[in-house]
């Protein structure tokens, strides 16, 4: 095969695609896409998937089932003509998750369960907002961001994979990933692929005269659809990876704060679902090719690129395979090389794309995996007086109210006992005491569903129901005491507490009010809290203060 540097210098091509628009002409010709999915992506909602389409034989009755327990609910609230265009929603998302899981698992991609419960998130946004049309249209552009990066693997090979399994995977979206190795918006790339998916003939590998048009217009650095700051790629990436890991909490992204998603029936049901997935349908389907079939010819071509080394992985190998669950290998992390210089594709031209997938495939490296239990949630806010925070802290007070019940508010730091010294109960020092004190006040049976959040300076904030001024007070100074000293403590021996050697500074300010009346706003709970953090810094080494607001 012609060298990516020899195709450049060989190939005198009248018109260039920009990247995106030259990995969607070989996508769309791979055969590695589920095609009749993509209408649906682009919004054509309503229809049944067609028997024969290749769609109906990845519906899961039991998938589909499942599904419909986050789509249900909101639609019995829907309008009816929400409700007439959302009907088959959970077949298609059925398919969708299936042909996904179908595909990461054939591939070994460690990351790909991950990678769906992040599409799906919108999904489970809707439960608490009841705007289906809005979770469903984030969900189907995630989904369809899916299936094309599960497709690109296909075409590069095990050293795609490889990158995106090993590369911080906590911190890196598949995404970024892609943007800033290789200068690829996958963004981009899925939306025209739900544009012109429809346009292709897979027999004649032709694209329509207005296909052509777009690929050789199209440039991504155009405006492209706008993504609502919440359903974002790396931060649904980042909140799945919190959803889906072994530890008991869940850090929540500021702009899902003031969404009441109830979490941890969410963490119960992907676990449903994952199950669901990681079981074989009753009739194994065939892979769904774009439009259903693919010509001699072109199964041709597909098994001469499959059997190229620098592509690594067969297309055509479809037998599915069980996850790995080795450690991650070790090896050189990949170096961040731009595809600027690499070369771009003219319709109807196979060995140019080639010549850029070859390129891609060059660049690569190591591998890991997760898996599930959220049961605490940590929001992060900006300050005490940001408007979501503000909006949580009005809707417990209207509780509260309504239910004649007591509610008080923590503000807290804690900080070294010397500044140039770490705590010894973690290795980064005091980094991990927040979410240690709110997994003990969630444990603790007189607390019942802890609100917390998490300042950008450090600050601690908790919103708790059902105790009043002493009851905090004392419940503060225990979990505080028991988590900086990493030793139970028996509150109930006098004054032990007081007694306990605590290797660290630490103070709070407590507002506290018991049955709120209709005029009690949230600043009347806030502005105290701050007022008593304040009082109590200025006092000695551990202290807590706490007013009764009325």
């Amino acid at each position: 095969m012609t060298s990516t540097k020899n195709s450049l210098q060989s190939l005198e091509l009248p018109t260039r695609l920009c990247l995106e628009a030259a990995v969607v002409s070989r996508l769309l010709r791979s055969g590695n896409l589920p095609a009749p999915l993509f209408p649906y992506f682009a919004g054509i909602v309503g229809a049944k998937p067609c028997q024969g389409d290749g769609i109906d034989g990845l519906c899961d009755a039991r998938l589909a089932a499942i599904i419909n327990e986050i789509i249900q609910p909101v639609q019995a609230d829907a309008s009816q003509t929400e409700q007439r265009k959302t009907q088959h929603s959970a077949q298609w998302l059925a398919a969708a998750c299936r042909c996904a899981a179908e595909q990461y698992t054939q591939l070994q991609l460690g990351i790909g369960p991950r990678l769906l419960a992040a599409s799906l998130l919108p999904l489970y946004r809707c439960l608490a907002t009841g705007n289906l049309s809005e979770g469903l249209r984030q969900c189907q552009t995630r989904l369809a961001e899916l299936l094309c990066l599960l497709a690109l693997c296909h075409e590069v090979g095990d050293e795609l994979v490889e990158v995106l399994d090993g590369r911080n995977r906590r911190m890196d979206s598949p995404d970024s990933i892609l943007s800033t190795q290789f200068n690829l918006n996958l963004a981009c790339v899925a939306e025209l692929l739900c544009e012109l998916a429809s346009g292709f003939d897979p027999v004649g590998q032709q694209f329509s005269a207005v296909s052509v048009e777009r690929l050789q217009r199209f440039d991504s650095k155009q405006p492209q659809t706008v993504i609502p700051q919440w359903a974002t790629p790396s931060l649904l990436w980042r909140l799945s990876g919190e959803l889906i890991s072994k530890n008991s909490e869940l850090v929540l992204p500021r702009s899902w704060i003031d969404t009441p998603v109830p979490w941890n029936s969410v963490a119960d049901h992907w676990q449903k679902l994952s199950f669901q997935l990681s079981s074989q349908p009753n009739a194994q389907p065939p892979t769904v090719a774009v439009g259903g079939t693919v010509d001699n010819d072109q199964a041709h071509r597909d098994s001469a690129v499959a059997s190229t080394p620098a592509l690594g992985r067969m297309t055509q190998e479809m037998t599915a395979m069980p996850s790995k669950t080795e450690p991650p290998l070790q090896g050189p992390t990949a170096t961040p090389i731009s595809l600027d210089c690499l070369p771009v594709e003219e319709v109807g031209d196979e060995e140019n794309t080639l010549a850029t997938i070859e390129a891609i495939s060059a660049l690569i490296k190591a591998k890991e995996t997760t898996s599930v239990d959220p049961k605490v949630i940590i929001a992060e806010i900006h300050s005490h007086n940001d408007p979501i925070f503000v909006n949580v802290i009005r809707r417990q007070i209207g509780k509260c109210r309504a239910d004649d019940r007591a509610v008080s508010l923590v503000s807290m730091v804690v900080l070294p006992e010397d500044e140039n010294a770490q705590h010894p109960i973690h290795e980064n020092g005091l980094k991990r005491w927040q979410q240690k004190l709110v997994n003990w006040l969630a444990e603790h049976p007189q607390v019942i569903e802890p609100h917390a959040f998490l300042t950008t300076d450090g600050e601690l904030l908790l919103c708790l129901l059902d105790l009043e001024r002493n009851e905090t007070t004392a419940l503060v100074r225990h979990g505080l005491v028991e988590v900086l000293t990493g030793q139970h403590v028996d509150a109930g021996r006098g004054n032990v507490l007081a007694k306990v050697n605590v290797p660290a500074r630490y103070h709070a300010g407590i507002a506290s009010t018991s049955s709120p009346g209709a005029g009690f706003s949230p600043e009347q709970l806030i502005e105290p809290a701050i007022r008593c953090l304040s009082a109590a810094s200025a006092h000695g080494k551990a202290s807590i203060k706490s007013i009764e607001v009325y």
